[in-house]
């Protein structure tokens, strides 16, 4: 997985991944999946959505995916639907669904330009934890290290892998 954008303080964060494939799993986030080339299998509550060229899921919606061999971006935004909504460049409605399914036209909107507005949304509180300031540091001065990963942060704040997730979790 490659990082594109990670911004801590706006909760907006961009990743790019060659073969994505995520068992069973949800997020306190909107999470917005964008193909750009192959094919994108995700299943929602049993119910399976094919070839799908991108997708708005909201928080907390059970789901999986499989993509062996799509190159995908994956927006996450740690904003309430509503606060993306009212930037009114949502192009599909979500709210109350599972899932929402973007055509190609509305894939457009997902660029630079989009991912400002997202940022100009009211930030969120920054965490005290220091163990967590130095990662999210560490993470901001080298975010085109390929060998960046949560085992490496964990190491640099001394702290277990899975210590490390779950302060991370509480605190951003």
């Amino acid at each position: 997985m490659t990082i594109k954008h990670f911004r801590p303080a706006s909760g907006v964060y961009v990743f790019v991944e060659q073969g994505l494939k995520a068992s069973q799993h949800q997020h306190p986030a909107v999470e917005i999946l964008l193909v750009q080339k192959g094919q994108l299998d995700i299943v929602v509550n049993g119910q399976a959505h094919l070839n799908i060229k991108g997708c708005i899921i909201p928080p907390n919606v059970v789901h999986s995916v499989q993509g062996q061999n799509a190159l995908c971006e994956i927006w996450i935004l740690e904003k309430s639907p509503e606060a993306i909504a009212a930037l009114d460049l949502m192009p599909s409605d979500f709210s109350g669904k599972e899932i929402a399914l973007l055509s190609e036209s509305e894939l457009l909107y997902f660029d630079d330009a989009l991912l400002t507005q997202f940022q100009s949304l009211p930030t969120l509180s920054i965490t005290s934890d220091q163990r967590v300031n130095a990662c999210i540091s560490y993470i901001k001065e080298n975010l085109r290290n390929a060998a960046l990963n949560r085992d490496l942060l964990s190491a640099k704040v001394h702290l277990s892998p899975s210590r490390l997730s779950h302060l991370f979790k509480t605190q951003t």
